[in-house]
Order: C-alpha cells, then structure tokens, then sequence
C-alpha cells in the first residue's frame, strides 16, 4: 500500500505527450488492489491485471484481467503481451497489447531524484490502435 507512479502516454507519430496520469494503492482488501489515480479507480489482481476501471469515459471491465504492468521482477528487455475482452458503454471489444520494458534511469524532479522504468506498450482495442 503506498506505492505509486505516473504513466505518460505519447503519440507514436508525432511524439506529443496526450496524457500523464499519476496512480496510487489506496488499499488491498481479498486480494484486490484498489489504485486511485487522477482520472479514477481501478481494481487490480496482485500479480498486477486491471479486472476494472472507472475513469471519466466510464466503467472497464478485463476478462481475463489486462496485464499493463507484471507482478513479478522487473528488468530491462522484458517483455509480455496481454490479450483480454474489454467491456464498457462501447461495447465488448478485444483488446491485445505488448509490453517491452527498455531502460531504468535516475530521474530528477522537485522531490529529488528517482530510479524508474521506461515502458513502452502498443496494441488494439477493437479496430483503434
């Protein structure tokens, strides 16, 4: 519990930042994680899947769970893919993503400096990538 860290997204083409979104764990309870984030909250297995999400386009739901971040060791050149049914007020799509994990490097910010990961992910959700 306590654990946090800020997800960046940046378009592939023009490498403009579309949205930074910080996350922390608000509480475990039954083996479920709940995160509080900037936009909302999500509800994560321990091994690290989201089984749900509530953002500001609404309510997420993962079957299987979506695997963004594994719950076991991080090292660079790691890499998974995630393939789930995403359900929402869109409709039921597939969604199938992959994940690589490309550095660790010191950041420094106001608070003072931090060892991070870089990751990159890409996929599909129904016919938008």
């Amino acid at each position: 519990m306590g654990d946090s860290w800020t997800e960046l997204a940046y378009d592939d083409y023009s490498k403009v930042l579309q949205s930074r979104v910080t996350y922390r764990v608000e509480k475990i309870e039954n083996d479920i994680a709940y995160i509080r984030s900037d936009t909302g909250l999500e509800m994560r297995s321990l091994d690290g899947g989201v089984i749900s999400m509530r953002n500001l386009d609404g309510v997420f739901e993962f079957d299987p769970p979506r695997i963004i971040m594994p719950g076991d060791d991080l090292t660079v050149g790691k890499k998974w893919t995630s393939a789930t049914f995403q359900k929402s007020k869109f409709g039921l799509m597939n969604r199938t993503e992959e994940f690589r994990i490309l550095d660790r490097e010191t950041i420094s910010i106001k608070a003072g400096q931090f060892r991070v990961y870089r990751i990159a992910g890409k996929g599909y959700a129904g016919g938008v990538r």
